[in-house]
């Protein structure tokens, strides 16, 4: 059911507490320049909606499949018609925005978690198990979303190998804000667990 164009979230929303201390934990931009958590949905126009996306490493294919079908169906002069700016957050280190910008065709600002604090105080599940079947968004086999990734993270050099590019159990979910106050979450249960599109429409009121 929707509220003021919001659907009501399947998951608890974490505590007042638990989102203010998110808030204060500082994540990087694409430069490695350091800014709160909290400016990416506070001091917005109060008709705007924040849509932040947390992937697994940068070298995770299902996740790039995800964000290339977003960067297709959900372009950011799309989501501006809905009053929406979305946002990406890794779990690994911003040397590697760039190239994960050019591999999916990302047309949304990407931030950093390298220490990955902020998946940890919102509580996002680690675990490497999958769900027996492939996502709706995957647009390539099982087999070669593994080869692609490896390959990539081979072509990467050593940092890949130091764990820069992101713990491979950690996995994400969606957050939507509005005038300061997170909305609606999804937590991701298992490594191809992104919110499908058809739903993460339904969740914006996007026909």
């Amino acid at each position: 059911m929707a509220t003021n164009g919001i659907q009501e979230t399947k998951e608890p929303i974490p505590d007042q507490k638990t989102l203010q201390e998110a808030g204060q934990l500082e994540i990087k931009d694409k430069d490695g320049n350091k800014v709160p958590f909290l400016s990416l949905f506070t001091d917005k126009p109060a008709e705007q909606r924040q849509l932040i996306i947390l992937v697994r490493h940068f070298f995770c294919g299902s996740c790039e499949d995800y964000i290339k079908v977003l960067a297709k169906d959900l372009p950011p002069d799309v989501l501006s018609q809905h009053n929406i700016v979305l946002t990406v957050i890794g779990c690994g280190d911003s040397q590697f925005v760039e190239s994960y910008a050019e591999r999916t065709g990302c047309p949304y600002p990407i931030y950093c978690d390298p220490t990955q604090a902020l998946f940890k105080k919102l509580s996002m599940v680690k675990t490497l198990a999958g769900s027996g079947k492939a996502a709706s968004y995957h647009q390539r086999s099982f087999a070669n979303i593994v080869a692609t990734s490896t390959w990539n993270a081979l072509k990467s050099g050593p940092s890949v190998l130091m764990g820069k590019a992101g713990p491979s159990d950690q996995n994400g979910g969606e957050l939507l804000f509005q005038q300061g106050e997170l909305k609606w979450i999804h937590i991701m249960k298992n490594t191809v667990d992104h919110t499908s599109l058809p739903d993460l429409k339904a969740v914006l009121s996007i026909q």
